[in-house]
């Protein structure tokens, strides 16, 4: 099919675009770019929303864009080249494939009209998620020139190929299915590590450190060591992790959501990116539906788990193996530590030292961050400061969209 036979028969929408205003000094009411893009966006026929300002401040702008109930968005804004300029950096983290075009061609049409200072211009767009976001200037020629020769040219093409991209893998393979035989306790010589407290999934932290409280402290069950098994299961990925869960992995199958993220847009944006979907079960007969970049067969292949659990999910990404990483859980049978384990604790174990204020429950960790949750408000520690990350549902998203890439 022809580039315009594709665009042809590609739906012409409407569609609903956010609007986020990048700026600490503007209002809504104060705010021209924002109403110029809400009118352009109107006018081709597309639903609106917001416009809304945000804080040029690249946690906020990243919590804006996952947070946004919409197919694309475009942010205004913080695309310069002074410190307050941070949309760039705040994209770079978060888009799961670029766009390069669109920012060439945009500094090739603004050099045709301001010359070589088209080039101090950081234009970009790319996919967050399955969901398109286009970063431009705040001046009204700059907004006029990126609408109207580009975004609603192609903004129906675009959205087309990210539909067609984002659809599941069907697979005929038998399913993999990795048991763990029966085998005699060894001792290791090793220092100890903290397990967690109903599996195997490593230790806490980067590092050989490993917390010494007594109350945390668990007996270590020591995996498998036939020469042959160790040979054919990697020593870190998702493979290992599955393979020191002793699970199953069921390909033709597919596991409900959790409730309280079934209808989480964003969340959701970046599990149907997945190009493969299957069921793990553990012994325990717990069941966790199956998501990977770009499937479920590679060594290499990004693999998150999404279990039932409260407050809202379990999520493990499983190729993070052996660095302990994902969501904590109220409930007992969640692979990590309990939110009510000690944060000050658990802090020291994972990044060295604990924040002042030890208060709060535990949200999520990873190799080098810990989340703490205090009231409605998601705080990220990494030993050095603690930054406001968003409410539980907002930080939720974000941590998956960064494990289902890293």
């Amino acid at each position: 099919m022809s580039v315009e036979e594709h665009k042809d028969s590609a739906a012409k929408g409407p569609f609903d675009v956010a609007v986020l205003v990048v700026s600490s000094s503007r209002t809504e009411s104060s705010d021209e770019s924002g109403k110029q893009i809400a009118g352009l966006l109107s006018g081709a026929g597309h639903r609106v929303v917001g416009p809304t300002v945000v804080d040029d401040d690249k946690g906020a702008i990243q919590d804006a864009v996952v947070g946004a109930s919409a197919d694309a968005v475009i942010l205004t804004g913080g695309t310069g080249l002074t410190g307050r300029d941070v949309t760039p950096e705040a994209m770079r983290g978060m888009v799961t494939r670029q766009i390069p075009g669109f920012g060439e061609l945009f500094r090739y049409l603004s050099f045709q009209k301001i010359g070589s200072a088209a080039m101090m211009t950081r234009a970009s767009a790319g996919l967050v998620g399955n969901k398109l976001v286009f970063s431009i200037p705040g001046s009204p020629e700059a907004v006029q020139l990126a609408l109207e020769a580009l975004i609603l040219l192609e903004l129906p093409h675009l959205l087309s190929h990210i539909e067609l991209g984002v659809q599941p893998q069907e697979v005929e393979e038998e399913p993999l299915v990795l048991d763990v035989a029966d085998e005699e306790e060894e001792e290791e010589d090793s220092a100890p590590k903290l397990p967690p407290p109903s599996g195997g999934l490593g230790r806490l932290g980067r590092g050989s450190m490993s917390i010494q409280a007594s109350e945390l402290k668990e007996e270590v069950t020591p995996s498998a060591t036939d020469d042959e098994e160790e040979d054919a299961i990697p020593d870190r990925g998702w493979k290992r992790a599955v393979y020191e869960l002793q699970a199953e992995v069921i390909h033709e199958k597919r596991e409900e959501l959790p409730e309280p993220v079934e209808k989480l847009a964003p969340f959701l944006d970046v599990l149907y990116t997945s190009g493969e979907q299957a069921v793990l079960k553990l012994p325990s007969g717990r069941k966790y539906s199956l998501w990977g970049w770009p499937d479920l067969r590679r060594d290499g292949s990004k693999v998150i788990a999404v279990g039932w659990g409260d407050p809202l999910a379990e999520v493990i990404p499983l190729h993070r193996y052996p660095v302990k990483t994902g969501t904590c859980l109220e409930d007992p049978w969640g692979l990590l530590p309990t939110q009510d384990e000690s944060v000050e604790e658990v802090c020291e174990a994972i990044v060295g030292r604990a924040p002042k204020d030890t208060t709060g429950v535990l949200f999520a960790i990873q190799g080098d961050a810990v989340w703490i949750q205090r009231g409605y408000t998601v705080f990220r520690w990494d030993g050095r400061r603690e930054v406001n990350d968003g409410t539980p549902k907002q930080v939720l998203s974000s941590l998956t969209l960064h494990w289902s890439n890293r």
